[in-house]
């Protein structure tokens, strides 16, 4: 996740909940890591930027995701090498993306969502 970096990712899931929330799909559409695969209802599709995003929110972000990411609590959280889980079966993932070689700085970006 890189040294001191908590505040970064509580700071990103604050921001998802509140966007999410506020069922403000550009902003969530701008925290996406492009292209994305999204899972919904058990069939993959590709989205290859921000715009297809936006037009494809509502069948992404159903009524049960949208449940499970307002009430994923940092403290919660499972972390491993792929990236920080939020929900129980893994629904949604954001990941740390090096900026510069070193990774020193980085971008947290949603990696996948599996709805």
């Amino acid at each position: 996740m890189g040294a001191d970096s908590h505040g970064q990712y509580h700071q990103f899931l604050n921001q998802l909940q509140k966007a999410v929330k506020e069922k403000d799909k550009k902003s969530v559409a701008a925290m996406v890591d492009y292209p994305i695969t999204v899972t919904v209802s058990h069939k993959a599709t590709d989205i290859a930027d921000s715009h297809a995003f936006v037009k494809a929110y509502d069948s992404v972000f159903t009524d049960r995701l949208v449940n499970i990411i307002l009430h994923q609590t940092y403290a919660g959280l499972f972390v491993n090498s792929t990236g920080v889980m939020v929900g129980p079966q893994g629904e949604l993932w954001f990941s740390g993306l090096c900026t510069v070689k070193d990774c020193s700085r980085f971008d947290i970006k949603i990696m996948q969502i599996n709805n």
